[in-house]
């Protein structure tokens, strides 16, 4: 148990470098998660009843529907993908969607895909009204699965959040407890 009293002790010069390292890790941990989200990205395409979408390899996808903050563009679609013979590839719902979000604009994961293998697929959407205009805000986005490592770095991120906050936390308690008594 000498370890916390070493620490009480030494925590003035201990509690920036805690701090430092915790704030480079939350740094670098969040760029890594954009690039991760980012990498996942296959390809977009705009939301129309029927149109060609082509995969270079084999292997699950999500199907993730994209559009503005709040947008209900969405509701009451059915996505259908049919393979380059014609016939339908399985997919099921996912349970626990994953949405990324910037300032103005969402991307829910909606849909997995086994794609057997590269070609050009079908994409059939269902349920859009023949007498609306396309809404050019919205998109259907294919992306590989990122979800695992994802949650490894937001994990870490949230450790990297506690060791800044415990660094800047000791430090002000050493401080605190250092300073000179008020007469």
């Amino acid at each position: 148990m000498a370890f916390f009293p070493s620490l009480s002790k030494n925590g003035l010069w201990a509690a920036p470098i805690l701090f430092a390292l915790g704030v480079l890790s939350l740094a670098l941990l969040i760029a890594d998660l954009a690039r991760v989200v980012r990498g996942a990205h296959l390809l977009s395409v705009p939301v129309q009843d029927f149109q060609k979408v082509d995969f270079g390899e084999a292997g699950r996808v999500l199907l993730c529907l994209e559009g503005p903050l709040g947008s209900r563009g969405f509701a009451g679609l059915g996505f259908e993908l049919a393979g380059p013979g014609g016939s339908p590839v399985p997919g099921r719902k996912i349970l626990f969607r994953t949405v990324v979000s910037g300032f103005s604009r969402a991307r829910m994961a909606y849909k997995v895909y086994d794609i057997p293998g590269p070609g050009s697929y079908a994409l059939r959407i269902r349920g859009l009204d023949p007498g609306r205009p396309a809404n050019a805000s919205l998109a259907v986005v294919f992306m590989r699965p990122y979800l695992a490592a994802s949650v490894i770095r937001i994990i870490g991120i949230v450790l990297a959040s506690l060791l800044a906050v415990g660094g800047l936390v000791l430090f002000f308690l050493r401080l605190t407890s250092t300073a000179p008594a008020k007469p």
